[in-house]
């Protein structure tokens, strides 16, 4: 043992922990360039024979912000949700933005569901964004996407609260006020349904993570046969309990009304949804499952439990956040 510890120090240059941390710190500076933190000189070179960095990196790696970019229908039909920036101010409405250097538009759709609130035709909105389908603006919500934002709107425990200075106040988890930001843009927040035409929440099953879903009930004054269930959550965990899908009979939104149907859930539907659910993550997005179906309200009972409700519902669509 004496003999190796001699040889070992014989053999091992004096200079090399001063070589060692001298390469280190060039490599230190290399990464700064690259806008990226060492605190530890020792992690350096564990991230040097790293390949895959797998991390959540909503409020890691970002600011925590989070905007819905895509939404999917069945039938391979998807609408892009774009922010404009750079948009020159408009002297006629007032303008309320996300961003204090950014000012986004959108063309707004009728309020259909508040027939004393007239349609506003000038392109200011107060979350700015461009809803296109194919390439082109869509002019009027088309009836599946009505719905869905329905869902993301009601089903949705944060607040986001706009001001005039151009920033908005938001609480919650970013997934949901991605969602609530979405709803505003088409003018369809959930304080505007609920004080239009869902005026009580009748029952509530808070978001839980062992399933990952929340679903919730209202009353819809515009249909006094039924109540409405809303459930949103993961694709694995809301998909299973589907067995229609609302088809939309004019996707790219050219005409007014309702032009909608349920269909049966068939294993093409099915098939071109995980497709559809596949392309989003792929693109590094997270990826919300929105559903609904109509109970007589003869047969409710305030002590539903969470399991007679979120089952047999319709499939709306998919959410790219």
């Amino acid at each position: 043992m004496k003999y190796a510890i001699t040889v070992a120090v014989s053999i091992i240059p004096e200079s090399l922990m001063s070589v060692l941390t001298l390469t280190i710190g060039l490599g230190v500076r290399q990464m700064a360039k690259a806008n990226a933190i060492i605190r530890k000189l020792t992690a350096l070179e564990t991230l040097g024979s790293l390949t895959d960095i797998c991390s959540d990196k909503t409020g890691t790696l970002t600011e925590g912000k989070m905007f819905v970019n895509k939404l999917m229908l069945p039938g391979g039909h998807s609408y892009s949700i774009t922010r404009i920036e750079d948009v020159p101010e408009q002297q006629e409405a007032p303008q309320i933005s996300l961003d204090k250097d950014i000012e986004l538009i959108v063309e707004e759709p009728p309020n259909d569901f508040n027939p004393e609130k007239p349609a506003r035709e000038s392109r200011s909105s107060i979350t700015g964004t461009l809803l296109t389908f194919g390439g082109f603006e869509v002019k009027h919500l088309p009836s599946g996407v009505r719905m869905l934002i329905h869902v993301a709107a009601l089903c949705n425990t944060s607040s986001v609260r706009f001001h005039q200075i151009g920033e908005h106040v938001s609480t919650g988890d970013p997934t949901e006020i991605a969602l609530s930001v979405l709803t505003f843009t088409v003018d369809m927040s959930k304080g505007d349904l609920e004080q239009y035409m869902y005026p009580n929440m009748l029952k509530e099953f808070p978001f839980d993570s062992s399933i990952k879903r929340m679903t919730v009930i209202y009353d819809n004054n515009m249909d006094k046969d039924h109540y409405y269930v809303m459930t949103k959550g993961a694709v694995d965990r809301v998909l299973p309990l589907c067995n229609r899908y609302l088809q939309d009979h004019d996707p790219s939104g050219t005409r007014k009304g309702n032009h909608s149907s349920e269909q049966e859930l068939n294993e093409d539907v099915l098939s071109q949804i995980r497709k559809d659910n596949d392309a989003l993550a792929e693109q590094g997005m997270r990826v919300l499952c929105l559903t609904f179906k109509k109970i007589p309200r003869e047969s409710y009972d305030q002590d539903v439990t969470r399991d007679q409700v979120e089952n047999d519902l319709v499939f709306l669509g998919l959410a790219g956040i």
